[in-house]
């Protein structure tokens, strides 16, 4: 395990095994963690070892902001978007802004629809099912989180279980099948 400091020995450990192996995370504010983090900006190893600490538990709330507003790399931007850690106010700045990379947008939009389907009603569910039909695009990974969530009503699993997409469909037979055992 390496240092966050051992800037030449990550670099030579990442020309070597061609990843980041295990970083020890010093305990810092979020501010002195990304100035550390920028030590090692001009190596290739930087955005893997960015990633890394992303999806480390050590990692704060306080980071991952640091790390949207100052980062444009559309992978490091992914890895905060799937970490889960990224706070809602960043997803949906990530989501909002044309200028992040495709990815990102609907990335940043599928972990905002995650956390919100608890608090939507059985309307927004029929208008994501209608302005997310189609085998194209995000539109199957949405149906999917709608097909995998206990929050979504039954008539739109229903609906998902005879989805043209395999992996929505069979998700969405798979939890309907759950709530039956469970009921």
């Amino acid at each position: 395990m390496r240092s966050l400091d051992d800037v030449n020995g990550i670099a030579e450990d990442f020309a070597r095994l061609g990843v980041v192996s295990e970083v020890t995370i010093p305990d810092l504010s979020a501010r002195e963690l990304w100035e550390q983090v920028q030590v090692h900006r001009s190596f290739p190893h930087w955005a893997p070892l960015v990633e890394a600490i992303l999806a480390s538990s050590a990692v704060t709330p306080e980071f991952v902001e640091i790390v949207v507003s100052e980062v444009d790399d559309a992978g490091i931007l992914d890895a905060v978007v799937t970490s889960g850690k990224a706070p809602e106010p960043a997803l949906e700045r990530l989501a909002a802004n044309h200028a992040s990379p495709r990815s990102v947008r609907e990335h940043a939009f599928v972990a905002l629809l995650r956390r919100r389907l608890p608090r939507l009603d059985s309307d927004e569910f029929g208008l994501l099912m209608q302005m997310y039909s189609g085998d194209t695009g995000i539109a199957p990974g949405v149906r999917h989180v709608l097909a995998s969530s206990r929050f979504t009503p039954v008539p739109v699993l229903e609906r998902l279980a005879r989805d043209e997409v395999d992996f929505v469909r069979e998700t969405a037979v798979a939890t309907l099948a759950d709530r039956a055992s469970n009921r």
